[in-house]
């Protein structure tokens, strides 16, 4: 009997004496999908950042501009734009001292 995974793919059954070894395998046609590569999951956040920042801007020249818009809601897409702006400068920060101290470990 085998059993149903959180996608609805059938999976490998346990082996024998119940004990699980970690890995399920799904099973059927398409069943192997690639891994998102680091710099591809880099390089889609940035694309979200840079929407979501250009959004942002978008907003604030119309309101400029003299459009009439909700002002909370301006306000709000900025302040989401600079904390996720922020938050990306600091995961980079990260890499880059886990880069440097990697390096460091090299004889």
């Amino acid at each position: 009997m085998s059993q149903i995974n959180a996608t609805g793919q059938a999976i490998s059954p346990l082996p024998k004496g119940g004990a699980s070894t970690g890995t399920f395998e799904p099973q059927g046609a398409g069943a192997k999908t690639e891994r998102p590569t680091f710099s591809s999951m880099v390089e889609k956040g940035l694309e979200k950042l840079n929407a979501q920042m250009t959004h942002a801007d978008d907003m604030a020249a119309r309101l400029a501009a003299g459009e009439e818009m909700d002002i909370p809601e301006v306000m709000l897409e900025i302040t989401k734009a600079d904390i996720n702006f922020r938050m990306f400068v600091q995961m980079r920060n990260k890499a880059l001292s886990a880069y440097e101290e990697i390096m460091r470990l090299q004889f």
